[in-house]
């Protein structure tokens, strides 16, 4: 009787041990992945939903501002406007117009620079004076990060992090930069865009604002909902 108490007494043991070993792997990993932030700059997202995110970089004149402000509120659209602290402070009506006009406003850094050149620290102060001229021409605190040229390491992505920025790229570009016609533009963003997705074009292009009426007419014809990048990766 003793005999079989004791073996019953090891089994017990034995199972309680293997369910702690299995703990011990299962209870990290699962609160690592509950907290491990982006690991790559967003492109787009999974979903079944017809929507994508219309976005702009925002870096040197602000001729085109109110004329894209304009065709969104017409178009009942929204969008994300990655704009650099410099440009902020050198337009503060432009800047303050973007934003109450329901429109998104996020970071593209201080200065149109290579972010993956600087030292941990120069990220850092980059990004925060572009946060802080932001938020004090606007009242709006960015939580979006788009570096200048869509250049991003790992380093520039903790950075961003450390300093509540999530970082994004786009999946859709266009020819807009270079000027081209605007039903160029029509063709490549429409033609490219898929549910998810995100498309950059650049306010300062000489054919963007022609360009983004026909494009948002042909996706709202194709059933899409034109938002900001923060609405979009609510639907992921």
């Amino acid at each position: 009787m003793r005999f079989l108490t004791t073996n019953k007494q090891l089994c017990a043991l034995a199972l309680l041990f293997v369910l702690l070993l299995l703990c011990s792997f299962l209870i990290p990993r699962l609160s690592v992945q509950a907290v491990q932030p982006d690991t790559e700059p967003l492109q787009m997202i999974q979903t079944s939903q017809k929507a994508a995110a219309i976005t702009f970089d925002v870096d040197t004149d602000a001729g085109q501002i109110s004329r894209i402000l304009r065709v969104l509120r017409n178009k009942k659209a929204k969008a994300t406007f990655f704009v650099t602290g410099v440009w902020a402070q050198k337009y503060p009506n432009q800047l303050r117009q973007i934003a109450e006009e329901g429109q998104e406003l996020s970071c593209h850094g201080n200065v149109h620079r290579d972010m993956t050149l600087m030292t941990v620290q120069q990220q850092k102060e980059d990004l925060l004076t572009c946060i802080h001229t932001i938020r004090e021409e606007s009242g709006v605190t960015p939580v979006w990060l788009r570096p200048p040229y869509r250049k991003c390491d790992d380093q520039l992505i903790r950075v961003a992090h450390s300093l509540d920025l999530r970082v994004a790229d786009c999946s859709v570009v266009t020819d807009d930069w270079r000027n081209v016609a605007p039903q160029v533009i029509r063709r490549q963003a429409v033609s490219r865009l898929r549910p998810g997705g995100i498309l950059l074009l650049n306010c300062s292009a000489l054919n963007t604002a022609s360009a983004l009426p026909l494009i948002l007419q042909d996706l709202q014809q194709k059933g899409y909902q034109c938002c900001t990048l923060s609405h979009l990766a609510k639907l992921s």
